[in-house]
């Protein structure tokens, strides 16, 4: 769930709000206007739950400050924002810098986060909605600390560009959150930058960037040394592309890894010809080398541990979450003393290693077991300074930059090499994807091309839960229609009210010039899924998205097969365009009621529990997602408990899936009164997914009632998430889930007991036809 409400705040500070005016310049970033206690003049706050004043204690600057603070309740409104915007026509064509100092306070156990934000609005080709530039909010670089923390931005300015914003984002703004802010700057940044252009990657280059991809995914994620587990791995993927790339052959490939490399995993080894790996002996005597006593010891101490990385999915400060960040995943380095026994500790032998052929003539080995004293791992080496502090003061990686997109192609590939769960339940040739993305990340024009390149490398996991995110792509913008892929045709469900042209049941023959079937198919080929419906639904959804500047020409074909053009604007929609239902909970006729399980809570469905008892029959609709209900509804349809399907998060210990263990857990459904026992039937489709078929598979399993419609999307389990230099994030499912008697469940979802699919007839009408044949199923003969 996460990104998804992280995604919804990309949107809404991507989108302009249409109630705000940009000022001339900007004012007041050093809060010393305002008397303390009010609110700060020329600032706004545009969300509800927060309250901006000035303050006149604890300034790191001047005498005044910003002070936020959170008022919500529980896990209410995620977040709040303080904002201004101005004029950008005197930042035209420029790069500016947003810098100043943030600090906050917050409850223990509390994950709240602040952080500033800067976006660049553009000006519509003709007309319509402003378009999104340059936006960059520090998702990736929050400030956590009671301390003040010095924040930069830096960004362009389109040449159309008509206003900037600036604020601050206080994610997690409840009760006992304060966020203060001072000594703010903004203007153009002379900087130089170092940005490497588009190009394409060579045959010796490739073979470079792959030994570097599959050196640095062992290092990062199984090497446990204290330098390799406190490294910058995002800023060192990005040098080491630059360094890397440009390898002349294996000697001077080995050399470049070498000096990227041995800073942080002293005991790795990287030569032109095969290489064993250290045993416990050499390891040992590593780890005792020459060194001299530390401060504070009287002697040298003798290794008294064993060291090694334990995961529990990809933990979030290897997601670059941040260690504070709530999941269920965890990833810690785990110690045993040396004399216990192996057989019965949680972390492989001492000399455990991998030795592999990373190609391009070079082959390394890599301890994935260390020896360790009570303060630190061994051999001691001194600290390395992190690429980073090379990089000019206010640049930060882009995805203009050639090296950034390159090295998130690398990081993003070997987090799912060791992480994802199930490449044995899917069709994929993961190791050929990675220098597929290399040659078009090489080649993207420009931050938001390269958001294809990840989808499309990721939609080779077959996996429902992928989502990539960049402000590049936060469109909010979308057509005034709903359709869907029926009987090979691409048909018009539903139109908005205000829509004029479309009608319900029309085909669209052609979108922008290109036939409907060639701009489906390319959608689907960048989306990510384990079933066919899952993909559908979501392609369909990304192609009524998109660029506001211009009107989509769509050629529909009516009923009667005549073909007409229609230009249809996208706009911003406060919900989007879907078919008509009932009532969320309804009776539909005498006795037969309907409850949609995708718009009801718990309160709501208990309040119908009296009628629901007395009914003739119940049609229950997931179509959707239970966001808001519990299992209530399946704990008021059993006699005995049940359980759901297997959850497995996988334990991870060794590299591209080796010796993997799994953690299971499962949870109860207990009855509860009334029983209801009238029949009863559950309408699904391609769109229910996750935990909506957590509540299908006990249907199923346990026989709960008739199932109408179409296959579930086949991909259960919570989300890992992952964010990459650039302002990239990626999703994916993190755990494995298994049916209730331990088959494969990924790509093989719950099946309808009696199968319905939609026909062009049935939309022209305005049936619903799952309806229908539901309801059709529940009533009395």
């Amino acid at each position: 769930m996460q990104r998804a409400w992280l995604f919804c705040i990309a949107v809404q500070l991507c989108c302009t709000p249409l109630w705000a005016q940009p000022v001339k310049a900007p004012g007041n970033l050093d809060f010393e206007s305002g008397a303390p206690g009010s609110a700060p003049p020329g600032w706004f706050v545009p969300t509800p739950g927060i309250k901006a004043s000035i303050s006149d204690h604890g300034a790191v600057e001047g005498a005044q400050c910003l002070q936020i603070v959170g008022s919500r309740k529980g896990r209410e409104a995620p977040f709040g924002n303080v904002m201004q915007m101005f004029d950008a026509a005197a930042f035209r064509g420029k790069r500016v810098a947003l810098s100043g100092q943030v600090r906050i306070e917050r409850p223990e156990g509390s994950d709240a986060r602040a952080q500033l934000w800067l976006r660049v609005d553009r000006a519509p080709e003709a007309g319509g909605n402003p378009r999104p530039g340059f936006f960059d909010n520090m998702n990736d670089r929050p400030v956590t600390s009671d301390l003040w923390s010095q924040c930069v931005i830096a960004g362009p300015v389109a040449d159309d560009a008509t206003a900037i914003a600036i604020g601050c984002l206080v994610i997690g703004a409840n009760e006992g959150v304060t966020v203060w802010v001072d000594g703010l700057s903004f203007g153009v940044d002379d900087t130089p930058r170092i940005v490497d252009p588009p190009a394409p990657v060579s045959d010796r280059g490739m073979e470079n960037l792959i030994a570097l991809a599959r050196l640095l995914g062992y290092v990062r994620y199984f090497h446990p040394s204290d330098q390799a587990a406190k490294a910058d791995w995002d800023a060192i993927a990005i040098e080491g592309v630059r360094r890397v790339e440009a390898a002349r052959d294996a000697n001077d490939l080995a050399a470049s890894l070498r000096a990227l490399i041995l800073p942080y995993a002293p005991t790795v080894r990287i030569e032109t010809e095969p290489v064993e790996a250290p045993d416990a002996d050499a390891l040992k005597q590593l780890a005792n080398g020459d060194r001299e006593p530390r401060e504070g010891e009287s002697g040298v101490q003798e290794p008294g541990f064993v060291i090694a990385w334990r995961h529990h999915g990809l933990g979030p400060q290897l997601a670059g979450l941040g260690k504070d960040a709530k999941t269920i995943y965890r990833s810690s380095r785990v110690r045993r003393p040396i004399g216990e026994d192996p057989g019965s500790s949680p972390i492989p032998p001492l000399g455990a290693a991998i030795a592999a052929d990373l190609g391009g003539g070079v082959w390394c080995s890599v301890p994935i077991t260390l020896c360790a004293d009570s303060r630190s791992t061994l051999p001691v080496v001194d600290e390395p300074a992190s690429p980073r502090d090379a990089w000019p003061v206010r640049w930060r990686p882009l995805g203009d930059d050639r090296a950034v997109r390159l090295a998130d192609v690398i990081l993003c590939w070997n987090a799912l090499q060791h992480f994802y769960p199930y490449f044995d339940a899917v069709d994929s040739d993961w190791a050929a994807e990675l220098p597929a993305a290399l040659r078009r990340a090489g080649m993207d024009a420009d931050e938001g091309a390269f958001v294809d390149t990840l989808r499309r490398m990721l939609a080779a996991l077959h996996d429902g839960h992928v989502h990539v995110g960049h402000a590049s792509r936060a469109s909010a913008y979308t057509l005034p229609i709903a359709w869907d892929w029926v009987e090979d045709q691409l048909v018009v469900t539903q139109v908005a009210e205000a829509a004029d042209g479309p009608e319900r049941g029309d085909v669209v023959v052609s979108i922008d010039g290109v036939p409907a079937r060639t701009v489906f198919d390319e959608a689907r080929a960048l989306t990510s899924g384990a079933t066919a419906g899952w993909i559908n639904h979501q392609a369909l959804q990304e192609m009524l998205r998109g660029d506001s500047s211009r009107p989509v020409l769509l050629v529909l074909e009516s009923p009667g097969g005549a073909q007409r053009g229609v230009a249809l604007p996208r706009a911003v929609r406060e919900t989007p365009v879907v078919e008509p239902r009932p009532k969320p909970i309804a009776e539909l006729s005498p006795g037969i009621w309907y409850v949609d399980i995708d718009r009801i809570d718990d309160a709501a469905f208990r309040g119908a529990l009296p009628d629901l008892e007395k009914a003739a029959g119940i049609v229950f609709d997931l179509r959707g997602y239970p966001g808001k209900l519990s299992t209530i509804v399946l704990a008021h349809l059993i006699d005995t408990p049940i359980t759901c399907s297997r959850w497995n998060v996988p334990i991870i210990t060794w590299p591209d899936g080796l010796h993997r263990d799994f953690e299971f857990s499962n949870w109860t459904v207990r009855p509860a009164r009334p029983r209801l026992k009238c029949p009863t039937a559950f309408i699904i489709d391609g769109r229910a997914i996750s935990y909506a078929e957590t509540y299908m598979a006990m249907v199923e399993n346990y026989a709960l009632a008739r199932i109408v419609g179409q296959p579930t999307a086949g991909t259960n389990g919570n989300v890992n998430s992952l964010l990459l230099p650039g302002g990239y994030s990626a999703s994916f499912t993190g755990m494995k889930v298994l049916r209730h008697d331990g088959s494969q469940y990924h790509g093989k979802p719950v099946q309808p007991t009696d199968p319905v699919n939609r026909t062009r007839t049935g939309i022209i009408e305005g049936r619903d036809e799952l309806l229908d044949r539901a309801v059709e199923i529940v009533s009395p003969d």
